[in-house]
């Protein structure tokens, strides 16, 4: 069989916590397990860089939206190199792929009629709204979002045996789950 598998794509604007990285270890053991199967598996993931966290953080920082995207990006594909993740591709939402890609899709479900328009009501700040979050406005209806990030950040973790942990605990689960 084929798989393409992806995990949830972390905001770039700051670094991994723990649950990002569990999350990715775990999908990435599945991934493997998979592969040793003799699937044929696809694992891609990406650094979410588009959304009301990235415009907000990248104010605070007196930066772009997109420097501030890059920035994380890089740390983010950095910190799954550092625990073996083995992705097909890291990319970002904010590429030139990813925009051809999504337009296809919506453009295909629009046209199955999948996808309709109406007409709501929504708060929002003028102040903070810009050029970047009027862009995705127009195709998107971003709601404002809360995020609890865990205080753990994954450079506290101490990664070799965290990571051994994870893949154990996984690998049980599946072999449990068979």
């Amino acid at each position: 069989m084929r798989y393409l598998i992806t995990s949830a794509l972390p905001y770039a604007n700051a670094p991994l916590h723990i649950g990002h990285v569990l999350e990715i270890v775990q999908t990435d053991v599945w991934v493997r397990s998979l592969k040793l199967a003799g699937n044929e598996v696809f694992y891609y993931c990406a650094s979410d860089t588009h959304g009301t966290p990235i415009m907000l953080k990248a104010q605070e920082l007196n930066t772009t939206p997109e420097e501030l995207s890059k920035k994380y990006k890089k740390l983010h594909s950095d910190t799954y190199k550092s625990y073996n993740v083995d992705l097909n591709n890291f990319h970002t939402t904010h590429s030139k792929e990813n925009k051809e890609l999504t337009e296809h899709f919506f453009n295909s479900a629009y046209e199955k009629g999948d996808i309709y328009t109406k007409e709501i009501e929504q708060l929002f700040d003028e102040q903070k709204i810009s050029s970047y979050l009027i862009d995705l406005l127009k195709v998107n209806v971003h709601l404002a979002e809360q995020r609890i990030n865990m205080v753990m950040p994954v450079k506290f973790v101490e990664k070799p045996m965290m990571l051994l942990i994870l893949k154990i605990l996984t690998l049980l689960f599946l072999i449990q789950n068979l």
